[in-house]
């Protein structure tokens, strides 16, 4: 172990609100994590397993406490590490937040030291933070990991907000020693299968997720034994987490939004495009999107079969509804795509590789 003591500072992972809004949650929204959140605090555990930490602490709040779960379960939670209390601001969008107090909004926009009505003077979570702080340091000894909250932590060091999970580290004065950090590890099959988890993917999606990666990695293999050269550990990686947001409305963009936030920009790009690819050249995305075409549930099909279920299970029973859309024409053309780039593969590799 180092002599010199290091002290991890994290930032919590995604709380339980819409990935792509703004909201101001202080110490009175006590959020839990959401299902991006646990994959950050996934990756964030991968990331930090070789750091030979003696202990991980927190706050109490359940953002931090379930984020420490992740890199311990011994994690231990001490007072003062809470993120401030925004006042009447706590647990709104910003959205709502301007709307209601536009002359407050706008000063706090340009100077952060403006404090929202009833909310926890700087200078006082300043202070019971550093109270808190020095506490866990007292009673620990080693490299240790704090997981605590962005405004609180801005507003102590004087740094930038650190996205959520992002960290970075001070020696035992708390003087910082390194660059603000995001989680990201190497990804890997077996990372996939963890994320799969932490997003807690149900048994019946995790399986079909796993068969198809199989086979998308088969025909993979045998476009490369026939001249191209793509890359299987990007399929497979993206076949095994192509339907990791699949409970959602438009769970390929939501899934590849996911995957870009997570900082893995070409698995997001291949799983936004699993329903329809950008283009029927061959590439990992064509790769993925006929595998999944030759897939139901945790079974191989033919292009027909799987156009036929989804047609009978998902179209049928809303027809007219479906027609006035236009997914019957959506459908329709996926089948079609689906035929030339199945006929183009069979053709590549010489025998019938995709039925």
């Amino acid at each position: 172990m180092s002599s010199q003591r290091k002290i991890y500072f994290i930032r919590h992972a995604h709380p339980d609100i819409p990935i792509d809004e703004r909201w101001c949650v202080g110490s009175r929204a006590d959020l839990s994590l959401n299902a991006l959140g646990r994959m950050q605090a996934c990756l964030l555990a991968k990331e930090l397993e070789s750091a030979d930490l003696t202990g991980v602490y927190c706050s109490r709040l359940k953002r931090a406490r379930e984020t420490a779960s992740f890199l311990s379960p011994d994690y231990v939670c001490f007072g003062g590490l809470e993120e401030k209390d925004m006042g009447d601001w706590d647990g709104l969008s910003f959205e709502q937040i301007k709307n209601d107090w536009p002359e407050i909004y706008a000063l706090r926009e340009e100077d952060m030291s403006v404090t929202p009505p009833g909310a926890e003077p700087v200078e006082s979570a300043k202070y019971r933070f550093r109270q808190g702080i020095e506490f866990v340091k007292l009673l620990t000894k080693g490299d240790i990991a704090l997981v605590s909250h962005g405004g609180v932590m801005r507003d102590f060091f004087g740094n930038e907000k650190l996205p959520y999970t992002g960290y970075f580290i001070t020696d035992e004065n708390f003087n910082i020693i390194s660059e603000n950090r995001l989680p990201h590890p190497d990804m890997t099959p077996q990372l996939c299968l963890e994320l799969q988890e932490a997003a807690e993917l149900l048994p019946n999606i995790r399986a079909h997720c796993i068969s198809e990666a199989a086979f998308a990695l088969e025909i993979g293999k045998e476009l490369n034994a026939h001249g191209f050269e793509l890359d299987l550990n990007l399929i497979e990686c993206s076949a095994l987490l192509h339907d990791i947001a699949r409970l959602s409305r438009q769970h390929e963009k939501v899934g590849g939004r996911y995957l870009s936030i997570l900082g893995y920009d070409e698995i997001g790009s291949i799983i936004r495009q699993h329903d329809e690819p950008e283009s029927e050249e061959i590439s990992e995305a064509t790769v993925l999107f006929i595998a999944d075409m030759n897939t139901i549930e945790d079974h191989r099909c033919s292009v027909d079969e799987r156009f036929e279920y989804s047609y009978t299970r998902y179209l049928l029973p809303r027809y007219e509804q479906m027609k006035e859309l236009g997914i019957l024409e959506v459908h329709a053309r996926r089948r079609e795509m689906a035929i030339r780039i199945k006929e183009k593969i069979n053709n590549i590799c010489g025998k019938e590789l995709v039925k």
